[in-house]
């Protein structure tokens, strides 16, 4: 989520397997609990549902940039944060934009799954109504042949293609497995598809009533919409389910079939692969080595104690491999990711110390304008496939050519480039979030940074420049980006004010130099 000096110095103190075990034990405070106290604090009625005179979008997403920047688990933020990115439930669906509980208690349960099982975390996953409403297996009923009504497909194609075993088969490295012409193999078909829909069926809110008689009402319950679904015989589909070469004997009861079906798919041969090169993806590279992913994949088939999908292995493994923490790959330029605006401007007020004035000012950093804002905001993605996909590469790029993606490329464009430099310019200048920009306004900012760690370095530029290129690009300047970084600060003479800025001017230099680095190609991409 990035760097601070203090937790440098705590990593070199204690270690890296110190760290990453304290890492793993934090867990922060529920998101859930401090989004109720929220909605409770600003209702306009003691409806414990309410979601406050902001409206429903804005207080979800303030508590979900809250624990990015503030939370102290900063490992399982950041793994959470990758899991929702592959795990979506979006805020951008009506029917979760209207109740955001679920969509807060879904990040919970990817935050409290982050270091656990993946068993676990699937059935978490399938159970959840946010991704019941998400993926529409809510209320997903047995089939009628007498009216021809069939079972919904739509989490079901999703549960194989997105979530465990991807479209096609894969070799241990991450490649395609070939068939004798050539082509890539499917890793399932239709009638899959049918199969897994035939057992995903006869699940709905954990309060309903087993005739299912009164399901809308439960959209007002907030127990209903943060508890795992439960199911009811009397909806489920009663006869045989074929999937994968398996065969679910007809009668069995919901429970019991979607065990059966998250064991196959936890057991596939395609789920280490094809789970790890996405984790690896998302947290540090973008095209890792075949036998990165090998080996990451090795980690999620047994984590040395004969356990298969222990998260905390794997994320374990893609940390520590050579090729996340040898300085040689920095060099290369296929190597790293881009960094998406989220993870740029959470790491940006962890640097700063953001500090939330009044209890409202994190819902200011919602970014889905692309050209005032960041054009991303935690779980708002626009569809299910995430804000961008792990296979894509920008058409006609030197990339393409050369057979690399880069997933959050997807994200980038002229617009979005302004978008961002015009966003965080205005943010650094204003030392924060808020109407601005006069003393008065300036003094009630909704969300205020703390560039005091920075301000004793100005007299020497070059020492602040070197103290801001360890945190924000972990040291690995170039003299290029450093001579222009130099002179930005340089611009900023003593009695300088840009228009609209009320800022002092050995503040604005520190503002300027951040501006400068964070609006850097170097800087964008994280290696």
């Amino acid at each position: 989520m990035g760097a601070t000096s203090q937790e440098i110095a705590r990593l070199t103190d204690i270690g890296f397997e110190a760290w990453f075990e304290d890492q793993t034990r934090r867990t922060g405070p529920s998101a859930l609990a401090e989004f109720r106290a929220l909605a409770s604090a600003t209702a306009p009625s003691p409806d414990p549902h309410s979601q406050g005179l902001r409206g429903n979008y804005i207080s979800a997403n303030e508590i979900l940039y809250k624990a990015l920047v503030t939370y102290d688990d900063h490992l399982r933020e950041r793994v959470a944060f990758a899991l929702s990115q592959i795990y979506v439930v979006s805020i951008y669906d009506g029917q979760i934009y209207d109740h955001p509980m679920t969509a807060i208690s879904f990040y919970d349960m990817l935050r409290g799954n982050a270091f656990g099982n993946f068993r676990d975390l699937i059935e978490d996953v399938a159970k959840h109504p946010g991704m019941g409403l998400m993926l529409s297996h809510l209320g997903n009923v047995k089939g009628d042949p007498n009216t021809g009504r069939i079972p919904d497909q739509n989490f079901a194609r999703e549960l194989m293609q997105l979530f465990t075993i991807g479209l096609w088969q894969l070799n241990d490295d991450g490649t395609q497995r070939l068939d004798n012409s050539g082509n890539p193999i499917p890793s399932y078909t239709q009638s899959d598809i049918v199969g897994v829909s035939r057992v995903m069926t006869g699940w709905t809110w954990s309060e309903e009533n087993a005739t299912w008689t009164s399901r809308l009402s439960f959209y007002l319950r907030p127990t209903s919409m943060t508890t795992p679904m439960r199911a009811s015989a009397n909806f489920h589909e009663p006869g045989e389910k074929s999937f994968l070469g398996v065969t679910i004997a007809a009668g069995g009861d919901p429970e019991a079939d979607l065990d059966r079906l998250l064991d196959t798919l936890v057991n596939h041969p395609n789920t280490p692969t094809f789970i790890s090169k996405q984790l690896i993806q998302l947290l540090v590279t973008a095209n890792p080595s075949g036998a990165y992913v090998k080996r990451v994949a090795d980690a999620f088939r047994n984590n040395g104690q004969g356990v298969r999908g222990d998260l905390k292995a794997v994320v374990k493994a893609i940390l520590a491999d050579p090729e996340a923490r040898d300085g040689r790959f920095v060099a290369q330029s296929t190597y790293g990711r881009v960094r998406e605006p989220v993870l740029r401007m959470a790491g940006l007020q962890r640097l700063l110390r953001a500090t939330d004035v009044d209890g409202v000012g994190f819902y200011q950093l919602i970014g889905d304008d692309p050209l005032r804002a960041i054009a991303q905001s935690p779980m708002r993605s626009r569809t299910v496939f995430n804000d961008y996909r792990p296979d894509y590469t920008p058409p006609g790029s030197e990339l393409q050519r050369l057979g690399l993606v880069s997933p959050a490329m997807q994200l980038v464009n002229e617009t979005t480039i302004y978008g961002w430099q015009n966003f965080i310019g205005g943010f650094l200048d204003n030392a924060g979030y808020g109407d601005c920009c006069s003393e008065a306004q300036r003094r009630t900012l909704s969300l205020r940074l703390d560039f005091s760690e920075f301000t004793p370095l100005v007299a020497t530029p070059e020492a602040l420049v070197d103290r801001l290129n360890l945190l924000l690009m972990s040291g690995q300047m170039s003299d290029r980006l450093r001579a222009a970084v130099l002179r930005e600060i340089g611009k900023q003479g003593e009695n300088s004010s840009r228009t609209g800025v009320r800022m002092g001017a050995t503040q604005l230099k520190v503002s300027r130099a951040i501006w400068a680095i964070v609006s850097s190609p170097e800087y964008l991409v994280q290696k």
